[in-house]
């Protein structure tokens, strides 16, 4: 029986391929372990977002290739979709896939002759029509479970290869999904993580009215099942319906992400993105009047070619004056293949550095701000099963995205939700304790 490990870069969606990828290949002829443990086949799914994820993942995939040189080597995913000569270029890889034909593992990796040429199976994914379902029944090591509903983009945003990577935007149809969290519910699962490449755009291409907002609404339907959370969510793609239903549904969790790379117009102009500084603000605004516990985070992109230091302090005020509880920052690296690799003005790597440092602190002041202001309320929270890192503390995640340690929680309660009260801060950490 063939040893078989799996790690993944990037994504929620990808951490829902694995586990597709995993179990077409459990109950076979292989048995699953650890990525740290000595393997015959090593199945890395990868990430291309940045010229960062990039690295890691060619970083993950010499790990693989020196804990064990004779071992089967397997690239798959956004980074073998685009780059598949690069990938092919490292010494030891043995098959590499694409975003479709990950799904082929089994077959695909069977027919593996053996340490020569790379065997090379990506297609034209630009071209990719319907949406595959796929079911799963577990997520190890995991207390929530992740359910992919949507695939692709049709954005063109000047600085991105997610398209490139991931073809048009394709939608699982809603009977389907509904199948699938029942399921997981009865699995014993108590919430679930909705992903997509783009979730707003959920239903854009199966017509007949379906949206993201129709999907969360018959969610309320599945007995069994406690909270449902949202991955990222483009600004433009909130529509007045879908705020409605987000703020009144029960089972949504007060907790979105919603991009917003720059605070200044003429940037986001040159990044092609569809709303200016206004509407964000307002949207966010609006948001929080709606939810005022809501937890709310985004993505920043400092560095952009062209990006002066007052299209800078533009997005450091508006960030500084939003009702934002943690960023994610980043650092404008130029993908070939995207319009923003040829735009004049590219921004030295030091100035990229220092704004990079600034809104990471700044993040992190806004975010020490909304914790202290939890403080003393009673909230739902969701207990993981792996405890803290630095404490070894059971920990746990509220509704609005807020990690708390709980010392006196008994580990066995893992993967169920308990009402907690936020009771002090111990630096940058909240300790919670159980309520009736």
């Amino acid at each position: 029986m063939a040893k078989v490990a799996f790690t993944t870069l990037g994504c929620k969606l990808n951490q829902f391929e694995t586990q597709v990828m995993r179990e077409l290949l459990e109950g076979g002829d292989h048995q699953v372990i650890s990525f740290s443990e000595l393997a015959d086949v090593y199945i890395i799914n990868t990430c291309t977002v940045t010229g960062k994820s990039d690295y890691r993942s060619r970083q993950a995939i010499r790990r693989a290739i020196q804990a064990n040189p004779r071992a089967t080597i397997v690239v798959a995913g956004c980074y073998a979709q685009v780059n598949p000569q690069e990938v092919a270029r490292l010494r030891g890889v043995d098959l590499i896939l694409g975003n479709e034909e990950k799904f082929r593992l089994p077959s695909l990796l069977e027919a593996v002759k053996g340490k020569g040429e790379p065997e090379i199976h990506v297609g034209e994914i630009d071209r990719s029509q319907g949406f595959p379902s796929h079911r799963v029944g577990a997520f190890e090591g995991y207390t929530r479970a992740f359910v992919k509903v949507q695939d692709g983009c049709d954005a063109s945003c000047a600085f991105c290869l997610v398209s490139k990577a991931r073809g048009p935007n394709r939608s699982e149809r809603p009977e389907m999904v509904w199948e699938q969290i029942e399921r997981l519910a009865e699995l014993g699962y108590p919430e679930v993580v909705l992903t997509g490449v783009h979730l707003g755009s959920y239903g854009a291409d199966l017509g007949d009215g379906v949206n993201l907002a129709g999907l969360l609404r018959r969610l309320r339907g599945v007995d069994r099942l406690q909270k449902v959370r949202l991955s990222s969510i483009e600004p433009r793609e909130f529509t007045e319906e879908l705020i409605e239903e987000v703020a009144t549904n029960p089972k949504i969790c007060r907790h979105l992400h919603i991009p917003l790379q720059s605070g200044d117009p003429e940037i986001l102009g040159l990044m092609r993105r569809n709303y200016d500084p206004s509407y964000y603000r307002g949207l966010l605004q609006t948001l929080k009047e709606r939810m005022p516990d809501l937890g709310l985070g985004a993505d920043v992109m400092v560095g952009f070619p062209g990006e002066g230091e007052l299209h800078f302090r533009n997005t450091y005020t508006l960030i500084e004056a939003l009702p934002l509880t943690y960023l994610h920052v980043f650092r404008f690296s130029p993908r070939p293949g995207t319009i923003a690799a040829n735009l004049p003005g590219q921004v030295a790597g030091e100035v990229k550095r220092e704004r990079s440092r600034l809104l990471m602190a700044l993040g992190k002041r806004k975010s020490l701000e909304f914790k202290r202001a939890q403080l003393g309320k009673v909230l739902e929270l969701l207990v993981e099963s792996s405890p803290d890192r630095e404490s070894s503390c059971p920990k746990g995640i509220t509704e609005n995205y807020l990690k708390v340690l709980l010392p006196q929680m008994d580990p066995a309660l893992a993967g169920s939700y308990k009402k907690v009260k936020l009771v002090q801060m111990k630096g940058d950490k909240i300790i919670g304790e159980e309520r009736p």
